[in-house]
């Protein structure tokens, strides 16, 4: 599965009874928590590696019946926690996926996710990150990440914008699957290359995108121009 997260899929989800705290409702988090929800409703007895979970949301919900792990070195990266945040049950491990920590145990996790976290590994360091990710993960087990998008219309101003996803969905693409990873998309990617934005998908708000704008002002003009929306992943370690 390569593909982005539509008001279809969202609306499904809350119909099937997932539900989403209110104050994140309305942020792009909230749609990316409601699909890792659905991916993971019923877990029991699963090895769980959260990557970049700071003050984890769906940890908190998993860790009763799975054994949970948080791979983050809580360094405070947007406007992630600090200090380190202890959550009962939770392992905190204090790595980035691509240093291949012997901390993080080979072949040991049935189920590795993100939300919003990859999108922030630079261009040359997305080969280790999926390369560490398939290193720790079981034979068989599942990798899920929710990917932030910038994405626009047509318009001239979205040109650069356009370019720059392409070849960010490019490297995605390739180094998920190289065959050391040992990944296959459990549903074969519905986005081969960049795209324009479309009114199906489902998107952050307008206000969060303003708020947006107080942590990282570089990024106004591309706010401006474009709908924040997000990917949904998924990927199998072949046996």
């Amino acid at each position: 599965m390569f593909d982005v997260i539509t008001k279809d899929d969202l609306w499904g989800w809350i119909a099937d009874g997932i539900e989403i705290p209110i104050e994140k409702r309305y942020r792009l988090k909230g749609i990316q928590d409601t699909f890792l929800y659905s991916d993971t409703m019923g877990f029991k007895d699963k090895k769980i590696l959260e990557i970049g979970g700071g003050d984890s949301r769906l940890l908190r919900k998993l860790n009763e019946h799975n054994e949970c792990w948080n791979a983050d070195k809580f360094e405070g990266y947007g406007i992630g926690p600090k200090e380190e945040i202890d959550i009962k049950k939770v392992k905190n491990v204090n790595v980035f996926l691509g240093e291949y920590s012997d901390q993080l145990p080979a072949e040991y996790f049935d189920y590795i996710f993100s939300i919003s976290v990859v999108e922030h590994v630079p261009n040359d360091m997305l080969e280790d990150f999926f390369l560490d990710c398939s290193r720790v993960m079981k034979p068989g087990g599942y990798m899920t990440h929710a990917i932030d998008l910038y994405v626009g219309d047509d318009s001239p101003e979205n040109e650069f914008r356009f370019k720059v996803n392409e070849n960010r969905i490019k490297r995605y693409l390739e180094c998920s699957v190289a065959p050391e990873t040992k990944f296959e998309f459990v549903v074969a990617p519905a986005i081969t290359e960049s795209f324009y934005f479309r009114t199906k998908f489902a998107t952050n708000s307008d206000w969060t995108m303003w708020e947006w704008g107080r942590f990282a002002k570089k990024l106004d003009e591309t706010r401006r121009n474009t709908q924040s929306i997000s990917l949904k992943c998924r990927w199998r370690k072949r046996d």
